[in-house]
């Protein structure tokens, strides 16, 4: 199942994780609710090895995480709240660019794992 959202000026697609050859089974793999990629807003290059952030629901804090690499090793995404659903506020910092920040970013709970929340951080060069 799969369902695009459009959140701030990042894409949001939300994807349930559950058994292919039995759509009642589910995997034991664990989902992050939230993944950003995270690139430059002009040129695209990948930022995201040297960004930081963390995503806010109430008063829990999670750090973004490695996740996506490319072949050669860059790292192109970072992820957070591993099968936890909630409203968040995500925010990335990267020296010399402007915060990214977007709110109200919302996980939900699957049938087998939390609807991970793909999110595009296109950071603006201060």
């Amino acid at each position: 199942m799969s369902r695009k959202v459009l959140i701030g000026i990042g894409l949001a697609t939300a994807t349930w994780s559950c058994g292919l050859t039995d759509p009642g089974a589910c995997t034991t793999s664990i989902e992050p609710g939230i993944v950003v990629t995270i690139q430059d807003a002009i040129d695209r290059t990948p930022l995201a090895e040297t960004a930081i952030g963390n995503v806010y629901d109430g008063t829990y804090v999670g750090p973004l995480v490695p996740n996506g690499f490319l072949g050669d090793g860059t790292m192109i995404s970072r992820k957070a709240a591993d099968e936890r659903p909630g409203r968040y506020t995500v925010v990335v910092t990267h020296p010399g660019y402007r915060e990214w920040r977007v709110e109200n970013v919302v996980v939900r709970a699957g049938a087998c794992h939390v609807g991970t929340v793909n999110l595009v951080a296109a950071l603006v060069p201060e």
